[in-house]
């Protein structure tokens, strides 16, 4: 802030921020469901999650826009929020889940020949 703006500085650290800021929310996208789908630790999760997020670019910038789409309504129209209440977070959620098990099922292990598949088959195919 005391930076004078225009400074070569400044927008160094502005734009080191804006790229922090994207990654994290990148990232942030993915961190539960990659919990909810494996047994990791966290670094390992967070480091999962990064590398996901920048492989299926195009997925995670749809998701990350569907979102921002639905937060600008509600900025834009306070009226808006009980639209989103009524139907439009659960239509976000089920897009998202659909998006999220065709990137995770590309990093879910086959069960091996002759071994019974074990996993929750509540998944719509």
């Amino acid at each position: 802030m005391a930076m004078r703006e225009g400074e070569t500085l400044s927008q160094v650290y502005f734009t080191l921020w804006l790229i922090f800021t994207v990654l994290f929310i990148f990232i942030s996208v993915y961190i539960y469901p990659i919990l909810s789908r494996f047994n990791l630790t966290t670094m390992k999760i967070i480091k999962m999650a990064f590398v996901v997020s920048l492989r299926h670019l195009p997925s995670t910038l749809l998701i990350v826009l569907l979102a921002a789409v639905g937060v600008f309504l509600v900025w834009l129209s306070p009226a808006f929020l009980s639209l989103l209440l009524l139907g439009g977070v659960s239509g976000y959620v089920l897009i998202k889940s659909f998006l999220m098990e065709r990137i995770l099922r590309r990093y879910t292990p086959k069960p091996a020949e002759g071994e019974e598949n074990t996993t929750d088959l509540w998944y719509l195919e």
